[in-house]
């Protein structure tokens, strides 16, 4: 999967792919094998690129956005997932005042609802938790409106594409 990932202002392009027990990432033409371990729930991690092992922290800002803390230096990071953008900008183009239907742009395994059907939201809010290749990722709603139906439970293992939840769209410009 392709990302396009921004370190203190530098933007690079990113591709991540599962190898084995680890992720093989290309990054400005070159290979990198990468293992990334939880060492608690606090988002402190023990990291191995290429072989050689670093421990990192790692603080969500939410929408892509990280701070991660490696041997004593800060780094901002914004991370922008290709399919994800692709599949935002169709989305602004759909009708706004009928059904959403939210899909998964990369196969994974449900972690976590977070929020309930019937419930109003806003564009952008986390809808769900989606783990790929040993991340968890946020799925945003594509507009603010209420939320009909979720299509899958915790645990659920789901393929690309699939529809996650559906949307009613607020009557007020939902779509962002």
């Amino acid at each position: 999967m392709k990302f396009t990932v921004e370190v203190n202002g530098r933007e690079r392009e990113v591709e991540l792919a599962a190898d084995g027990e680890g992720i093989l990432a290309r990054v400005e033409g070159r290979e990198h094998r990468l293992e990334l371990r939880p060492v608690d729930g606090l988002g402190q991690f023990a990291a191995s690129v290429d072989g050689r092992t670093f421990a990192l922290s790692v603080d969500g800002e939410g929408e892509g956005r990280l701070r991660i803390g490696l041997a004593g230096e800060g780094y901002a990071v914004s991370v922008k997932d290709e399919r994800q953008r692709a599949s935002r900008m169709a989305d602004r183009g759909a009708q706004a005042d009928g059904p959403r239907v939210v899909r998964g742009v990369i196969p994974g395994i449900v972690v976590a609802l977070l929020a309930r059907e019937g419930e109003e939201v806003e564009a952008g809010s986390p809808l769900l938790l989606l783990e790929a290749m040993k991340m968890q990722n946020e799925i945003p709603a594509p507009c603010g409106g209420r939320i009909e139906r979720f299509h899958v439970r915790p645990g659920e293992t789901v393929a690309a594409g699939v529809p996650l939840a559906t949307l009613t769209p607020a009557k007020s410009g939902g779509v962002r």
